[in-house]
């Protein structure tokens, strides 16, 4: 009988052990997307809008979800996909956008006015989801915390032109 009880006690640890590895495992492998140059990331970090245009920076900086990439869609034209600690930067004229996510779980939008010579930011923050994958949410943030926020990151190379 004792050697039973150390056999099961010797699974059970076993067990939570492997179960700890795999979900260490799961939660840092990350999503790859296509980033640009170093200098292209150093020159978007400058914070310097284009003449007569808007900069808007689409960031993700947490590394929660990192193995999920999440896209990203400006006026219903995907630019791209973001991973864990990246941003999308965009060159826009001056209107009204829409800026939409979506998991597996949900889709995220929200409205940005973009001011020619402003930064604005849009924090794209992936949360805890009931099943699969992650939920989304986006939210506009200040300039001091978006500024934060990309200079921790890496940008990430957008599959539209950058002047639209």
């Amino acid at each position: 009988m004792p050697c039973k009880l150390k056999e099961r006690e010797y699974v059970r640890k076993n067990v939570s052990i492997y179960l700890a590895s795999l979900i260490l495992m799961l939660l840092a492998a990350c999503a790859e997307v296509p980033m640009t140059s170093e200098s292209l990331d150093q020159e978007a970090k400058k914070f310097t809008p284009q003449a007569g245009k808007g900069t808007l920076y689409i960031h993700r900086h947490e590394i929660f979800a990192g193995r999920f990439a999440l896209p990203v869609q400006v006026n219903g034209l995907s630019v791209g996909q973001t991973a864990a600690s990246s941003y999308i930067l965009l060159n826009l004229l001056p209107g009204l956008y829409s800026v939409e996510s979506n998991s597996t779980e949900n889709t995220a939008q929200i409205e940005v006015m973009i001011e020619p010579g402003k930064n604005h930011f849009v924090w794209l923050e992936p949360k805890l989801g009931m099943w699969i994958g992650p939920r989304v949410a986006l939210q506009l943030v200040d300039e001091k915390a978006g500024r934060q926020a990309v200079m921790e990151s890496k940008r990430i190379a957008v599959s539209i032109p950058e002047s639209r």
